[in-house]
């Protein structure tokens, strides 16, 4: 089978015109699955800065059999764009959407493609593209997917999620043209790229604001396998950097501090980052990562404010977020951070400790962080806050407006403060970081005046 898979949009990251740092992990291991027994074309719009005349003629030009649609929320405009576009460039060939965005809205993306993969996608596309490859078009028998039939969204059987995560290929980034992501200078004058790797699948916590494709079920991967994909990638391609792109890494202590180990006693020369909770780290944890070349740790800490925190679904306070960036700076590892305004039941009183808090951080301890205003994705719970007018209510014209989610523009207000408030707010915010400085991990340089 010729299959065409298409990461749509110009944006990588909401709101800022940035170089892509490398593709989608999710999407990597879908078209990895693929490549395994199909000939597959990917095509990354926002790495090659694509325009709608290019991508049609890469439709005439790879003549798929089957294409393959990912979308994040921000992307939802153009991702149903390019469904249309499908339609007309290469009419009666299946249109299959999938990701977290299109689970979530799988009725209307079912009424633009042939069917959605509902949740996690291995296992379904393969299937679908195999019974294609045979002449077997029926999608009633297909578990784990969303059709149309006549004017009726079906919804099959659940599909089960892979219990042994070892038996996924490893992503061949081979597939993507790499030139096209962003790299930094090296001593040696080779470009150093960024590689994104995952070591485990789902998330125990409930944010409200998040919306995990893989559930509350953590799984993990084994250590060996995780360290054998960092020696293949080093050896195949050179890799040196690896962002895992897992929600909380250090879960599970005892797995987290046998990874390190495995990493430790490979020798492979390597650089990592990792994603954490601020209540999921000690000195432990710290030292093993450092020791095993983690360089940067990243902690969502959202706010400042403990009420707002709990109301986030986070169970710390603001001493154990500075206990985590104090420990993690202690051992030499540059710590990242992101924060939010416009959180249900937001005030300028909540607004004023977060940015306290962020501006003492990041003076005290060299911090880099982010902020950005509170992005609703559908079926999470900030949504249904919105819906129920619970702390919050959406702003005119911004209710499900998905290519608003751009992390500067309100979408939501609360009681206390209205959307032009909330953006004037994250102005201030931002402006006040810019002036201290902090690294600049993937610049390789520092930030701020």
């Amino acid at each position: 089978m010729r299959i065409l898979a298409i990461d749509p949009g110009l944006q990588w990251i909401e709101g800022k015109q940035v170089p892509r740092v490398y593709p989608r992990i999710g999407f990597a291991y879908i078209v990895t699955v693929l490549s395994k027994h199909h000939s597959v074309t990917v095509v990354d719009i926002s790495a090659a800065r694509m325009i709608s005349p290019n991508l049609a003629e890469i439709m005439d030009r790879v003549n798929p059999e089957l294409i393959c649609i990912t979308s994040v929320a921000f992307h939802h405009s153009e991702a149903c764009a390019t469904g249309h576009l499908a339609r007309k460039m290469c009419p009666g060939v299946p249109v299959v959407y999938g990701g977290a965005h299109c689970t979530a809205l799988y009725e209307e993306f079912a009424r633009i493609g042939d069917c959605v993969v509902l949740g996690e996608g291995e296992s379904t596309i393969l299937e679908i593209a195999d019974n294609l490859e045979q002449g077997l078009t029926a999608w009633d028998d297909m578990r784990g997917i969303a059709y149309t039939n006549e004017s009726e969204c079906v919804v099959t059987r659940t599909r089960e999620q892979i219990s042994d995560l070892d038996t996924l290929p490893f992503p061949d980034w081979s597939l993507y043209d790499y030139s096209q992501y962003l790299s930094i200078p090296s001593e040696s004058n080779d470009p150093i790229h960024f590689y994104s790797i995952n070591s485990m699948r789902g998330c125990p916590y409930v944010c409200s604001f998040c919306s995990d494709l893989h559930g509350t079920q953590v799984r993990y991967r084994s250590s060996a396998s995780v360290v054998d994909e960092m020696e293949r990638n080093r050896n195949m391609f050179g890799a040196r950097h690896f962002d895992f792109a897992d929600s909380n890494m250090t879960v599970d202590k005892e797995h987290f501090i046998d990874f390190c180990e495995h990493l430790r006693e490979r020798e492979l020369d390597v650089l990592w980052n990792m994603e954490t909770r601020v209540d999921l780290v000690d000195e432990e944890i710290v030292q093993a990562a450092k020791q095993a070349g983690c360089q940067v740790i990243c902690f969502g800490i959202e706010s400042g404010d403990e009420y707002i925190l709990k109301k986030m679904g986070k169970s710390f306070t603001t001493e154990e977020i500075e206990a985590a960036v104090c420990m993690a700076t202690d051992v030499g590892l540059l710590v990242k951070s992101s924060f939010m305004l416009g959180h249900p039941y937001e005030t300028e009183d909540s607004v004023e400790k977060t940015c306290a808090l962020a501006k003492h951080l990041r003076m005290e301890y060299g911090m880099d962080l982010y902020c950005g205003l509170l992005d609703v994705y559908p079926t999470t719970r900030v949504h249904h806050m919105a819906e129920e007018e619970e702390g919050c209510r959406w702003v005119e014209g911004m209710r499900e407006n998905w290519d608003a989610i751009q992390r500067t523009t309100a979408t939501v207000e609360t009681d206390e403060l209205s959307a032009a408030t909330l953006e004037s707010l994250l102005h201030t915010f931002t402006t006040d970081i810019e002036k201290i400085p902090a690294p600049d991990y993937y610049r390789g340089k520092t930030k701020g005046k």
